[in-house]
């Protein structure tokens, strides 16, 4: 179709001179055949069944006889049905006898009414037309509909979705997959079970599915708890995958407990604590010199166990103590002086502090030199701070004078069991001899 630009023209008819600017006569100066000088004759108008007295029969906005001259229907005013009048695309510069004028797969009205130009088949430049961004559900005045980095043209392009950011959904988005060299439209590129975003999120290579070298993918990785960035996550000298795919852990560096790093077990066994079977574990074997793989390795005896614990020092082993109730941390479980192995030693009650009863502890007995299991020679002050006097107070009661002739500490005064406890300056001393000694001056005489 050709646009005419709607310039003053001078219109010449047989018998008829008016002038027009291609949409209505403004004036007529002698048109006796074309009543409503809109340029085509009474006679025309009523073959064509216009009407000869309105120059615009159907309202579009183009006289009758421009619409003839353009191939329009002058008794329609949308000739092409593509929801613009005939008028309005004359104006516009799409053609009223075609309804998509840029041959974009939208019809003129439509594009008009969607912001779109109906005369440019592409909009926004975005190398897709605008009927193909209906298709992918883009926006034909936006070139990146999805604000991705990546024009609506160059997606379809490459097999992604110019309407989302994130075609493939694994939490990056299509421009970042592009400079990070992952597949936009794979969220696994590697294929090691994790998507792309957690692994470039994360510490792991998503284009490398192995990103430790390990011998164990990544997504097998975080199944076994170990760590994908780490080749040996329990540091134990052996990389993971060797761990995994053998009897050893990969997340205990000694999966056998025996005291030594799995990857030190290069000639005993990681998974058995005593490779040798003679008793003692393979680290105490290294630590104490024997051979771990030998289970006669002391000249023809089987090597001896470890000798059990003793926590406190007190010369019982603790499973000992813990058999006769004493306290394994406590050298001295009934604080009489004297130690839990000592007192065995003397056939004393390591949970009695005065095994004989006599009111003296057993230890301060052992260091006087008296029998703690007799208690008839016990010793004792008056001294009533003397830690080895029992609750309730010393025994007064006077002793053996036969007894060993112990000092007291803190110049306390011994009783021993036949001395008086007398003075003997004091007079009730004297008095309390002098029959006695009479007695015996008559025997004599």
């Amino acid at each position: 179709m050709r646009n005419t630009p709607l310039l003053v023209a001078l219109v010449m008819l047989p018998g008829c001179f008016y002038v027009t600017n291609d949409r209505h006569v403004p004036g007529q100066v002698d048109c006796p055949s074309d009543r409503d000088c809109d340029g085509l004759t009474d006679a025309q108008e009523e073959r064509n069944g216009t009407d000869p007295d309105n120059p615009d029969t159907d309202e579009d906005g183009m006289p009758d006889g421009v619409e003839g001259r353009e191939e329009c229907d002058p008794n329609n005013p949308d000739t092409d049905g593509d929801g613009l009048t005939d008028g309005g695309e004359y104006d516009g510069g799409t053609n009223p006898t075609d309804p998509d004028t840029d041959g974009d797969g939208v019809n003129d009205g439509d594009e008009v009414a969607h912001g779109c130009d109906p005369t440019n088949p592409d909009t926004d430049g975005d190398g897709l037309t605008d009927g193909e961004e209906g298709g992918h559900g883009s926006n034909p005045n936006d070139p990146d509909t999805d604000g991705d980095g990546i024009e609506d043209g160059d997606e379809v392009d490459q097999g992604t979705d110019p309407a989302s950011d994130d075609t493939d959904n694994d939490g990056l988005t299509d421009d970042e997959e592009q400079a990070g060299g992952t597949d936009p439209t794979n969220p696994d590129t590697d294929g090691d079970g994790l998507p792309d975003g957690t692994e470039s999120n994360g510490n792991t290579d998503p284009n490398d599915p192995d990103s430790d070298d390990d011998g164990l993918e990544d997504g097998e990785e975080l199944a076994h708890g170990t760590d994908p960035a780490d080749s040996d996550t329990d540091d134990d000298g052996l990389s993971d995958g060797d761990e995994a795919n053998g009897p050893t852990d990969p997340i205990d560096p000694d999966s056998d407990d025996d005291g030594l790093l799995d990857g030190d077990e290069t000639t005993t066994d990681p998974t058995n604590p005593d490779t040798d079977g003679d008793g003692q574990s393979d680290g105490d074997e290294v630590a104490g010199g024997t051979d771990p793989n030998d289970p006669d390795s002391h000249g023809g005896t089987t090597d001896p166990p470890p000798p059990p614990p003793d926590t406190d020092g007190d010369g019982l082993d603790d499973p000992r103590e813990e058999v006769l109730g004493t306290d394994p941390n406590d050298p001295d479980s009934d604080d009489d002086g004297l130690s839990d192995g000592d007192e065995l030693t003397h056939g004393c009650d390591p949970l009695n502090p005065d095994t004989d009863g006599g009111g003296v502890n057993d230890g301060p007995e052992v260091t006087n030199g008296t029998d703690p299991l007799d208690p008839t020679d016990d010793v004792h002050t008056t001294d009533p701070t003397d830690p080895n006097i029992p609750p309730g107070g010393p025994d007064l009661t006077p002793g053996d004078p036969n007894g060993p002739d112990d000092v007291p500490e803190d110049g306390g005064t011994i009783r021993r069991r036949g001395e008086c406890g007398c003075d003997s300056a004091s007079p009730v001393g004297w008095f309390a001899g002098a029959p006695l000694l009479l007695l015996g001056l008559r025997r004599r005489r």
